[in-house]
């Protein structure tokens, strides 16, 4: 009897290791980025704002954002089979609280659950699509090909996987800003509408309390969602480790864009931070 029960609290453990493993990796530096990308999102919209007049900065760079940031979540309320009460994808009142958003109605099974965790964070995914299709179509389709293909190895995912994902990450860096800047088949209005793009779409991956809320019910709804599978499958295979291996190129791609995209919205933040800094004394 002993010997039984040994072997089930063994085999929940491990099912619980890869599962915790597995969630860390494939979504704990999207998680970190979307953190990343709504404090720079929110100082670079507060300081635009005052720097120009409300109606001109929607007029100029927030419609865009704007929208792709509430079709993202609309995008997966649909796959979650949620109800989308209303939408309002962008407005130019100044006075208006909210230029956008989407109600949706609450999840009733962990399914739907679930599907919090990708409602919150359907800006940054479907941002970082936008963008890789504009840099596909203004810069043409090996923009963000050539990314590091270093190959995760080892049965299990350890820290040393972590630093080879993130080693990839920042190697497939360099080969995306090469490609941007430094192709000389690219034309200068061409990159210039890039950024532009690129900067509107990012700087609008900001989160809302409700986003933020979303997230936290979605998120244990994913680990227990992944849980469940690892009990079901584990004992005759590791197929989340496999899964993880198999995505990895696409995980690459994405992450290249994410990132790319907070780099230069971190640059747009220190170009503006002194003007902030002026704004903050004008208003002591």
């Amino acid at each position: 009897m002993g010997s039984v029960l040994q072997f089930i609290f063994g085999y929940v453990y491990a099912a619980g290791a890869a599962t915790l493993a597995q969630v860390l990796i494939l979504f704990g530096p999207l998680i970190i980025l979307a953190f990343l990308l709504n404090a720079l999102g929110k100082f670079i919209g507060i300081t635009c704002i005052r720097l120009l007049r409300p109606t001109l900065f929607l007029v100029l760079f927030g419609w865009l954002g704007t929208m792709i940031h509430e079709l993202g979540h609309v995008f997966f309320g649909l796959i979650f089979f949620r109800k989308i009460r209303a939408i309002k994808l962008f407005t130019t009142d100044p006075w208006d609280p909210k230029p956008g958003y989407v109600r949706i109605d609450q999840g009733k099974n962990i399914f739907q659950h679930l599907g919090n965790f990708f409602i919150g964070l359907g800006p940054l995914v479907l941002g970082a699509l936008v963008i890789y299709l504009v840099a596909w179509g203004l810069l043409g389709v090996d923009t963000f090909t050539g990314m590091d293909q270093t190959r995760l190895t080892g049965d299990a995912f350890t820290l040393r996987t972590v630093g080879l994902m993130i080693y990839r990450t920042v190697n497939s860096m360099s080969v995306v800003l090469t490609s941007v800047f430094a192709d000389t088949n690219n034309s200068l209005q061409a990159v210039l509408l890039f950024l532009y793009v690129t900067l509107s779409i990012s700087s609008a991956m900001t989160l809302s309390p409700a986003d933020i809320s979303g997230l936290r019910v979605g998120f244990f709804a994913l680990i227990i969602a992944v849980f469940i599978f690892n009990l079901a499958t584990f004992w005759f295979g590791n197929y989340g480790d496999l899964f993880i291996a198999w995505i990895a190129p696409v995980y690459d791609g994405f992450y290249g864009v994410m990132i790319f995209g907070l780099i230069v919205t971190f640059v747009l933040a220190v170009l503006l931070f002194p003007i902030s800094l002026l704004q903050e004394s004008d208003h002591a």
